[in-house]
């Protein structure tokens, strides 16, 4: 019995391993953003119409991509390239020129430089901290 729940446990132990390991690169691969321009409707020769963005966790980890176009808005995980969200106005147009955070649906922050208090912005509930996790409290 405990032969047989190595065999299994430790292959699942790996692999979180692995994944939580993963390096993210600053840009989007060219296997990215073909997918990204999928999601959106938008042939892979025409990527100059989609807007690719890396957007972070609330652990400063580039995980997921975000990309728009014309027609809407899509946020993909890198991971696997599985969309989190999707739709027609995108989160973060005023938002563009700032460092993006995600956290789940409906979870959008803006990290602002220019801000020097209180960088961090909470778009969905308009609050304001010192850190990422300060601009969530006021939820």
């Amino acid at each position: 019995m405990r032969k047989a729940s190595a065999v299994i446990i430790l292959p699942l132990v790996l692999a979180f391993a692995f994944v939580g390991c993963t390096k993210y690169t600053s840009e989007p691969s060219a296997e990215e953003t073909a997918v990204i321009c999928r999601y959106l409707g938008v042939s892979a020769e025409e990527p100059d119409r989609v807007s690719i963005h890396v957007v972070y966790n609330r652990h400063e980890d580039p995980v997921y991509l975000l990309g728009v176009s014309e027609s809407g808005y899509v946020i993909a995980k890198r991971s696997n390239l599985m969309i989190c969200e999707n739709g027609g106005k995108n989160p973060y147009a005023e938002y563009m020129e700032l460092k993006k955070y995600y956290g789940e649906p409906l979870s959008y922050t803006v990290y602002d430089p220019s801000n020097a208090e209180k960088p961090y912005h909470n778009l969905v509930f308009d609050t304001y901290g010192t850190t990422y996790s300060e601009a969530h409290m006021g939820q």
